[in-house]
């Protein structure tokens, strides 16, 4: 009986400190030549975590204590270890970006202001695989995230709104 009671507190620990987004992402892959779109959530939880929900593809991210785990229609999906790197530097920067900390992120990027648009260029080993990101908004009242990948890939997040 206490452990079910640590265990609802903890998750109403997390639940209270989330915060919750819905966003489009429009992924450009240049080896395609084609443009997918997706629809989700994404909570921005405790301690450098978060976790992306796609409804329509019923696939679930994780990223907690630099772990990462996947899973579609309730089934856990292996990936590579190239893959997961790939996906764990990608939710890094999403993570800094929504911490809003300019002194972390001068660390990683030159930064170019104008109004409420930011781009930023990478410096050490991130340029091995971004060319730059372009910002709407920074911190809590980021809007738009686009990410220029090496491969010439593209991927813009759009944040819609806040539901928690």
């Amino acid at each position: 009986m206490n452990l079910r009671i640590v265990f609802l507190f903890l998750f109403l620990n997390i639940a209270i400190f989330a915060q919750t987004y819905t966003f489009s992402e429009q992924r450009y892959s240049d080896a395609l030549d084609r443009t997918f779109e997706l629809n989700g959530k994404i909570s921005f939880l405790k301690e450098n975590s978060l976790e992306v929900e796609y409804p329509q593809k019923k696939r679930n991210i994780v990223y907690r204590d630099g772990m990462l785990s996947l899973s579609e229609d309730g089934q856990v999906i292996e990936i590579s270890e190239n893959e997961a790197q790939g996906i764990m530097r990608y939710f890094d920067i999403l993570l800094l970006l929504h911490k809003g900390d300019e002194t972390l992120l001068n660390e990683q990027f030159f930064i170019k202001k104008s109004g409420v648009n930011m781009e930023l260029l990478p410096k050490g080993s991130i340029k091995n695989f971004l060319i730059k990101i372009t910002l709407q908004g920074f911190g809590k009242d980021l809007k738009e995230v686009t990410l220029f990948m090496k491969n010439l890939d593209r991927v813009t997040i759009k944040i819609e709104n806040e539901i928690s």
